[in-house]
């Protein structure tokens, strides 16, 4: 196995050999694999369907590289290195817990992500952009789903129980509720997993959009993403996308660094006073969601205090289901804190604060002007983690495997801009991440 470092064109590395055998189907299969939320039971032991597929997908990359280099070629990122970290660390401490074969378990939906993340980053040497518009593609088909859904309110196959009602945004008539609606949700187990996939769908076709050739084609992919993300009713999804469209418009025409730092500070001033406003004024109808999140995190904080340990030890989501009233507590940062403690935690603190200042460096190569789709993925992935605030978007394997891609697309794409100077290994070149 060797771990290359990017944009080194002198490496001792063979040049690329060619693609895997069937290499655009591959990649298709592994972007539409984890919309579908579909689990095989098998009596004692249970899978997720995408994980079958992602590691036939894995094998085939890699079974190609040691056949035509006589090795495994792994990018050498810090983020490759994180989704490595995390795995290492759920592998050491997951088993322990009291139930040791949800532990075990998640040790596998840490390892398919990361192996997915590694295979398609050192496979995927060009051409991003190309394999960027397959994964939007695939977004618009399940948008275009999630529409069918809103309009026929059915056919939702893999909607737990637990998910089957969804709240609008008016009250009911007569009643001291919000009205059920009819809603999108796709191939996916609850409608607010659905908004976490289409939001960076969105994201991505904006940066498409803006990049131009063919609008009408791309303004109707964005319409139709944007309407099945409004008809999921993932209200702490549409409100992060009402946040950062504006940011993502803003970032391309503010060359400073220190103006975009200030606007983000103040934005997010602004919505920590508008929540406190919203908390005297507005009717507690609409706020019920939010209190049910914070009766949540409560529950999280009193298991902390009951057990300290668990900062260094990880295992309390089984302790947090058992008392809570909720299976999980809603919020990305607590989730990870009790599932691997203090070690989740900084994880994902490390996550967000290197995206966030790797964006920055890429800034500086004038990116908002010129790869606006590489903008958008960025932001799109800081949003992400800003959702996680009130949902706990990183705890299954279909939503890492997703993060995973996302952040695949986003560091290959990087690679791409970083080393665009040298010959591309599409024309003959060395690959920009060798």
């Amino acid at each position: 196995m060797v771990d290359i470092p990017p944009g080194n064109s002198r490496s001792s590395v063979k040049a690329d050999s060619g693609p895997p055998p069937f290499q655009p189907l591959l990649i298709v299969l592994l972007f539409f694999a984890p919309t579908v939320h579909y689990r095989v039971e098998l009596g004692l032991f249970s899978f997720a369907v995408l994980e079958p597929i992602t590691l036939m997908v894995v094998a085939v990359f890699f079974s190609h590289q040691f056949i035509t280099q006589k090795r495994i070629v792994i990018l050498r990122d810090p983020i490759a290195h994180l989704f490595i970290a995390i795995t290492l660390w759920a592998i050491l401490v997951r088993p322990w817990s009291m139930d040791w074969k949800h532990g075990l378990s998640d040790i596998r939906d840490w390892a398919v992500p990361t192996l997915g993340f590694l295979a398609l980053t050192s496979t995927v040497r060009c051409n991003w952009r190309r394999w960027i518009w397959v994964y939007i593609i695939i977004v618009w088909f399940n948008a275009l789903f999630g529409i069918y859904q809103y309009l026929t309110d059915g056919f939702r196959p893999f909607v737990t129980a637990a998910a089957e009602q969804k709240t609008g945004f008016t009250v009911a008539p007569g009643a001291n509720q919000l009205m059920l609606v009819s809603y999108a949700a796709g191939f996916f187990a609850n409608p607010n997993g659905f908004a976490m996939y289409v939001f960076p769908g969105l994201m991505i076709g904006c940066g498409f959009l803006v990049q131009g050739g063919n609008r009408l084609m791309k303004l109707t992919i964005v319409t139709t993403i944007s309407l099945a993300l409004y008809w999921s009713y993932a209200k702490a999804s549409l409100l992060v996308t009402a946040a950062v469209m504006p940011l993502f418009w803003i970032q391309r025409r503010l060359r400073s660094d220190y103006g975009l730092l200030a606007i983000i500070g103040a934005g997010a001033i602004a919505a920590l006073a508008g929540l406190w406003i919203a908390v005297q004024v507005v009717p507690p109808i609409f706020l019920d969601t939010i209190w049910w999140r914070v009766g949540l995190w409560e529950t999280a904080i009193e298991i902390f205090s009951e057990r300290p340990s668990l900062i260094f030890t990880g295992n309390g989501m089984d302790q947090f289901a058992s008392q809570a009233y909720h299976g999980q507590p809603h919020n990305l940062y607590l989730y990870m804190s009790l599932e691997y403690g203090l070690f989740g935690l900084i994880w994902v603190v490390v996550l967000g604060s290197h995206l966030f200042r790797r964006g920055l460096k890429l800034r500086r190569l004038d990116w908002e002007e010129n790869e606006p789709l590489l903008s958008a993925i960025w932001l799109a992935l800081l949003g992400y983690l800003c959702v996680g605030f009130v949902e706990s978007n990183l705890m299954g394997v279909e939503t890492r495997m997703l993060f995973a891609l996302l952040a695949a697309c986003f560091v290959g794409l990087s690679h791409e801009v970083e080393t665009k100077t040298q010959p591309s290994p599409c024309q003959g070149g060395q690959s920009p991440m060798l």
